[in-house]
């Protein structure tokens, strides 16, 4: 396998970055139903955002088999939940706080952690 192999986790990550990319572009065309597109970036941001933050802790460590902790995973949906479902509510007057989005960003979470935050097989492979 080369160094820019498909695997689960990588197909995964690429398909969330297309469908985020997607709703982006359907978002600026004004095509797309507001609240779905809505809750759909937020249901995305945690694998996208983590996933950037695996792939960046494995080239600063040189090491493919590191996991994002479960404790940083925890981390990032409470500061996200704070920063942008009570914080920037009470600064903005468009932002709306909103329970579903803590549970989008929790499902994002499980996502990463099910899908994408797995060592790479080469990894696995050299520890075995």
């Amino acid at each position: 396998m080369g160094a820019c192999s498909l695997t689960r986790p990588r197909v995964v990550y690429v398909l969330a970055v297309c469908v985020f990319l997607t709703n982006r572009l359907l978002e600026a065309a004004e095509a797309t139903n507001t609240a779905l597109a809505s809750w759909l970036d937020d249901l995305l941001v945690m694998p996208l955002v983590l996933g950037l933050v695996l792939g960046l802790q494995r080239l600063r460590r040189r090491d493919a088999a590191w996991v994002v902790p479960d404790l940083q995973i925890i981390a990032a949906v409470l500061l996200y939940a704070v920063l942008f479902e009570v914080l920037l509510p009470r600064w903005n007057a468009v932002a709306v706080a909103d329970g579903w989005d803590v549970a989008a960003y929790a499902v994002g979470a499980l996502i990463f952690r099910e899908s994408i935050n797995r060592p790479q097989a080469s990894a696995r492979r050299v520890a075995a």
